[in-house]
């Protein structure tokens, strides 16, 4: 515990639609070993009775504090609670989720202002709990971002979740980092590349202590996402990516092509698949500015994606892409 009466740790959880599930989530994190903590539930205009709930639980702990807003999204919900935090560093837990009782310890334990320390997150499948297993899993490890072997051995780049992670709030606040609004996709992964580009090293645990629950219910982030809009992702996470690869000096080519492929490439050709007879030319031409990165570094995630990345290597006209957009479309209909 520290001796200046501020919370350690805030902990900030965007709630929305949640009733089934917010309650566990709560209850493990007052379950915590680790006692001086701000429990931060922003209710994100949940339009069930998890906001009654919330209310309920700061009525019996003076550790929670609840804000209702009007619904405006995941990014604005989480950057609301970054605001609010008294605390100098910061984690974040979904409203389905629920986390080990040494979670916010654990962070305690290894908080370090130029550092992101991560911890593993397992899938929890509610119906089935046989089918569990670890979506990011680590060794106790603390190496800097430019060792390139150890980035590519723990796939850093890869594990874009907010949770699990501790944030200094100085360093959100220094560098300006916050969720971005425009965006309901991948808003978490651009979120935490660009926290590591304000530090310089990266700590792991080996403890895996965030359940990311598998439930099947609509949640913050579960929503049609518009080709105006993955072009936006694809364009930023493409940026990003090419800040951190010169900054962290990466130079394996495979660990490159997975990244820009999975974060970036992916996005670009989604939107092509969503765009439609008001957009598709803007869309296909802002996709083809990414033509030799395509060529470099792409490895098409499906067979659709394949076909499209194939086209705009070869330079098609933008109505014949979208012709083969229509067919694909009416094939997959059938």
């Amino acid at each position: 515990m520290n001796n200046t009466g501020k919370p350690d740790i805030a902990v900030i959880v965007p709630v929305y639609k949640a009733e089934k599930y917010i309650s566990g989530c709560i209850e493990s994190i007052l379950n915590q070993t680790l006692e001086n903590f701000e429990l931060l539930l922003v209710d994100d205009g949940s339009p069930d009775g998890s906001g009654k709930i919330c209310d309920e639980y700061a009525r019996k702990d003076g550790r929670i504090t609840v804000v209702h807003k009007k619904n405006e999204g995941v990014s604005v919900a989480r950057n609301t609670g970054i605001e609010m935090a008294k605390a100098d560093w910061v984690c974040f837990v979904d409203s389905d989720d629920w986390v080990e009782d040494r979670y916010l310890e654990i962070f305690d334990e290894c908080k370090n202002e130029n550092s992101v320390v991560m911890q593993g997150i397992l899938y929890d499948f509610e119906n089935d709990r046989s089918l569990n297993k670890p979506f990011f899993e680590y060794d106790n490890a603390c190496f800097g971002k430019k060792e390139q072997d150890y980035i590519v051995k723990y796939n850093v780049l890869g594990n874009g979740c907010p949770y699990g992670k501790l944030y200094s709030k100085a360093v959100l606040d220094r560098g300006k980092i916050r969720f971005r609004k425009d965006i309901s996709t991948h808003e978490d992964h651009i979120f935490v590349w660009q926290y590591l580009q304000c530090v310089d090293n990266i700590i792991l645990r080996k403890e895996v202590t965030y359940h990311y629950m598998r439930t099947g219910e609509e949640t913050l982030s579960t929503r049609f996402h518009p080709a105006e809009e993955y072009l936006r992702v694809a364009e930023t996470l493409i940026k990003e990516m090419d800040v951190l690869r010169d900054m962290m000096g990466i130079e394996d080519r495979e660990y490159l092509k997975k990244i820009y492929s999975e974060f970036g490439l992916d996005q670009m050709m989604k939107a092509i698949t969503n765009s439609d007879k008001g957009n598709y030319r803007d869309v296909v031409e802002r996709a083809r500015k990414e033509k030799e990165r395509i060529k470099e570094y792409y490895i098409p995630g499906c067979g659709i994606y394949k076909v499209l990345a194939e086209c705009i290597k070869m330079n098609l006209p933008a109505a014949a892409i979208y012709a083969v957009m229509k067919t694909y479309r009416l094939i997959n209909k059938r």
